[in-house]
């Protein structure tokens, strides 16, 4: 059957990469090959979630996600496959989590990141990495990843990368790849207009400064919340999706 970054691309993960190659899963006792543009991998552990589109057989989604992250290029491309595939509701957490599971520890171990990652709630790399910077805080409390906003008539907001629901302090990583493309990029940003006018204070930041600039941008994130915690707060309700990564018992793993 088809498998790892093959397999996850048709499952619907666009961040699985093939390489111009066609990975396979055969089991024990063929042995594992390599010829042309094909990859062969021999296994002893049986998929019971396999499925068939078409004339095509493919490893289930947790495990074809699992295999294309655990020879995935760096951290960073480890944790967008894992974000994506359970953002769009390809596979879960906890099937991922079997999944690596079943790794040998030294495969596992440089999954344990990107799975807590992909626990979070993050929608994007730039979304996981910002969470990482407000848990070295000491001023911060720990936010809301993604969380379902209401306003005082009760009409939906825009839903904030980052909530801080004792001050209704909202953070928004702009990043053109993860929340636009092309023309909608002036709409991803007007739109956190809505959340202005309710009242909640909102502080933008982007990919390049998280990374370039980590402690200037979380001294001005801590800055604004405690400007945001000496105003009364506006009456919007916020419904948590996720916890931050503690919660899911797996930075620990690692």
């Amino acid at each position: 059957m088809l498998s790892g970054a093959t397999a996850a691309r048709l499952h619907g993960v666009t961040s699985a990469d093939p390489r111009d190659r066609v990975h396979a899963l055969v089991p024990a006792p063929q042995r594992s090959r390599s010829s042309g543009f094909a990859e062969v991998r021999r296994t002893l552990i049986p998929d019971i979630g396999a499925i068939t589109k078409g004339p095509l057989r493919l490893s289930s989604p947790a495990r074809a996600v699992v295999d294309a992250a655990r020879v995935a290029r760096g951290a960073d491309t480890r944790s967008a496959i894992l974000i994506e595939a359970v953002q769009r509701r390809i596979t879960t957490v906890d099937d991922l989590h079997q999944w690596v599971l079943r790794l040998r520890p030294r495969d596992a171990a440089p999954l344990h990141g990107p799975l807590a990652d992909a626990a979070s709630g993050a929608w994007s790399v730039p979304e996981s990495e910002l969470l990482d910077l407000v848990a070295t805080s000491s001023v911060l409390p720990a936010p809301w990843a993604n969380p379902t906003l209401t306003g005082p008539a009760g009409a939906r907001l825009t839903t904030p990368d980052a909530w801080f629901d004792d001050v209704a302090f909202a953070v928004m990583v702009h990043s053109r790849r993860h929340h636009s493309e092309a023309d909608q990029w002036d709409d991803t940003v007007e739109r956190d207009a809505d959340l202005v006018a309710a009242g909640v204070i909102v502080a933008a930041v982007t990919p390049r400064r998280l990374r370039q600039q980590p402690e200037a941008v979380l001294l001005r994130l801590e800055q604004t919340y405690l400007v945001a915690r000496g105003r009364a707060r506006p009456e919007v309700r916020a419904t948590p999706r996720h916890r931050l990564r503690e919660s899911a018992g797996l930075r620990g793993a690692s």
